[in-house]
């Protein structure tokens, strides 16, 4: 059975407990120890979180271009979306979520910030603004999402708005930005950070 009719199923042979914000998801799921399935549809895209004794432990992305998995589903995760929970059994939990495993769990985190950035400020320059103008075919690409990665962990996201446009607040020092179309198709640019006010245009 493909992963997505196994969704399917499952949720339409699972209790409903229950619409959550997505951090009240995390908190709840973990304080009650839930196994089962946290799901959130936007437009055309399911999301698809998977709860082990209370821990987020799979995830996978379902729209019209296909399926992301794990890491990758969490990677572009929308955390302003509301979930419905549905409770499984703690086997059948497992059994879903070591085919869609999620590795990397500070890409869950709500405040956007990697546990890396604290460490930064001892030794790094001032927090400063950075805005990024990202053009397409040399006009305003929005709704694009753009990640500044430091040391190939997630910093802060964002999405561009109608002009093109994104801003971020960082400590100073190398980071990759990395801008994914709508198709998820990915960009990827280097930049250092001086601790002060910039502007950077990219095209892509």
């Amino acid at each position: 059975m493909q992963i997505a009719a196994l969704f399917r199923e499952v949720i339409e042979n699972s209790e409903y407990l229950g619409e959550y914000s997505y951090s009240d998801l995390l908190s709840h799921t973990s304080n009650e120890k839930i196994n089962g399935l946290g799901t959130s549809e936007i437009n055309s895209k399911s999301i698809i979180l998977v709860f082990v004794n209370g821990e987020p432990e799979g995830a996978a992305q379902i729209d019209e271009h296909g399926m992301l998995y794990g890491d990758k589903a969490i990677y572009i995760l929308d955390k302003s979306s509301d979930f419905r929970l549905f409770k499984t059994g703690k086997e059948l939990a497992d059994s879903i979520s070591s085919r869609c495993r999620i590795f990397d769990k500070s890409h869950l985190k709500t405040d956007n910030f990697s546990s890396e950035l604290h460490d930064l400020v001892s030794f790094s320059t001032r927090p400063a603004k950075l805005k990024l103008i990202i053009n397409k075919d040399s006009q305003p690409a929005g709704g694009l999402k753009v990640i500044m990665a430091k040391d190939l962990r997630p910093v802060k996201h964002d999405t561009t708005s109608s002009d093109g446009a994104v801003w971020f607040v960082l400590q100073g020092g190398e980071y990759t930005i990395i801008v994914i179309e709508k198709d998820r198709t990915e960009h990827r640019f280097s930049i250092k950070l001086e601790g002060k006010d910039s502007v950077s245009k990219i095209n892509i």
